[in-house]
């Protein structure tokens, strides 16, 4: 992949590459500078830190096919043996849920780091949804209902 066509890539992002890359920007996310649009190799990935050797692919709903999740294990191997490591995230969950996409970055980077990396200190509600409580039960909050 050329470099103009990285940066014909980066000048048409699409909406759910827009909001995260606005908080990715600028050394938001753990001091770390990522790229937008980035090649490497052979490919461009959505975003891509060097320090931390992470890409981040957004998949909308066309990866959800066979040939579509074929072709992103191929790049996955591809980058892989480059020694990058992938991140796919959904572009719902960045529309739902980015400040778990981001805690989910921060992770990747370094999932043995526990102290204050955190990209948001207090859940929000959208993200207390997507990480049911364990005490809840399938018919709701303490239902007697649930299998034992």
């Amino acid at each position: 992949m050329s470099v103009q066509q990285a940066r014909r890539l980066r000048r048409k992002l699409t909406d759910a590459e827009r909001k995260l890359w606005s908080r990715l920007r600028n050394c938001q996310v753990a001091d770390l500078k990522f790229r937008r649009q980035h090649p490497l190799g052979d490919r461009i990935v959505d975003f891509f830190c060097s320090e931390a050797k992470l890409a981040i692919e957004l998949d909308g709903s066309g990866h959800a096919s066979y040939r579509g999740q074929t072709s992103d294990l191929d790049r996955e191997i591809e980058l892989y043996e480059q020694g990058v490591r992938v991140l796919r995230v959904y572009n719902h969950d960045i529309f739902n849920n980015l400040d778990g996409v981001l805690n989910a970055i921060i992770y990747a980077i370094d999932p043995n780091d526990r102290c204050g990396l955190s990209y948001a200190s207090i859940p929000t509600s959208s993200s207390r949804a997507a990480f049911p409580s364990p005490q809840s039960s399938p018919q709701g909050r303490g239902g007697t209902d649930a299998p034992r």
